[in-house]
C-alpha cells in the first residue's frame, strides 16, 4: 500500500510540474533579437518600468551590430558642431536618396536623418561614446560617428550596450529561438513559443511584441532585388 501511495504521489508531482512548465509566462514585452535595436529597446523599456524578456538565437548578444566598423552616421550633433561642420537632417536626407538611387523609403530616411542624432546622444548615455568624425561613402561631409581611437564602431556599440543590458538585470536569454508568433483569428499576436538552450521548447505571454532580428541581409533575392542599377 505505502509503494502505491508514494507511486502516485510520484506520478502527481510529475504532471504537476509539466502543467506548470507549460504555462505561458508573462511579461510586457518580449524583444526578438539581441543586437544593437534589441538591446536599445530592451534598455529603453526598462528605463521606463517594462518587464523585458530579450531572446537571441545565438550564444552571445551582439548580433550584425558587433561586425560593424565604420560608425553611425548622424547630423546636426555637438561633435559636428564642435568642429564647424555644417550639416543639417536635410542634407543627410538628401545624400541617403540619392546614395540609394532614390528607391529608399523616403519616409524611414526621414525618420533616420532626423531622429539619428539622438541615437548618438543615447549611445552615450550608455557607455559607448562616437567622439570622433569621419566621412563614409554617400556623405557630403563628416557625419559618420565613431569611437576615438580608431576601434570599430560596431563592437565598441555591442560591448556597452551588453554591459549596460547586464548592470540593468534586463532578463536576457541567449541561445533561445523564437520559434512562432502566436496570433488568434483577428490576426492579433498574442503569444511567443521558443526554444531555450536545453532544447525545450516554452511559451511566453507579453503584453507586446518586437521584432528586432535584422534586415535582410541574408536574403539574396532581396539584395539582388535591390543592388540593380536602375
Amino acid at each position: 500500500m505505502k509503494k502505491k501511495v508514494l507511486l502516485f504521489s510520484a506520478l502527481a508531482l510529475a504532471f504537476s510540474s509539466m502543467a506548470q512548465s507549460e504555462t505561458p509566462e508573462s511579461t510586457d514585452l518580449v524583444i526578438i533579437g539581441a543586437g544593437g535595436a534589441g538591446m536599445s529597446a530592451a534598455i529603453e523599456a526598462h528605463n521606463q518600468g517594462a518587464k523585458v524578456i530579450l531572446l537571441e538565437k545565438m550564444p552571445f548578444a551582439g548580433g550584425n551590430t558587433a561586425r560593424a566598423e565604420a560608425g553611425l552616421n548622424a547630423a546636426g550633433t555637438p561633435y559636428q558642431k564642435a568642429k564647424g561642420i555644417q550639416d543639417s537632417p536635410e542634407l543627410f536626407f538628401q545624400d541617403t536618396m540619392k546614395g540609394g538611387r532614390n528607391i529608399n523609403n523616403p519616409d524611414l530616411v526621414r525618420t533616420l536623418s532626423e531622429r539619428a542624432k539622438d541615437s548618438v546622444q543615447f549611445l552615450k548615455d550608455n557607455g559607448a561614446e562616437l567622439a570622433d568624425l569621419t566621412r563614409t561613402g554617400g556623405a557630403s561631409v563628416d557625419r559618420t560617428h565613431r569611437p576615438a581611437g580608431g576601434e570599430p564602431a560596431g563592437s565598441f556599440i555591442a560591448t556597452a550596450l551588453i554591459k549596460k543590458v547586464k548592470a540593468l538585470n534586463i532578463d536576457l536569454r541567449t541561445n533561445t529561438s523564437a520559434t512562432e508568433i502566436v496570433q488568434n483569428d483577428k490576426g492579433e499576436v498574442t503569444g511567443i513559443k521558443a526554444k531555450g538552450k536545453d532544447g525545450k521548447e516554452f511559451a511566453l505571454n507579453p503584453k507586446k511584441v518586437m521584432i528586432t532580428s535584422g534586415g535582410f541581409g541574408a536574403n539574396f533575392d532581396m539584395i539582388k532585388q535591390y543592388s540593380q542599377p536602375t
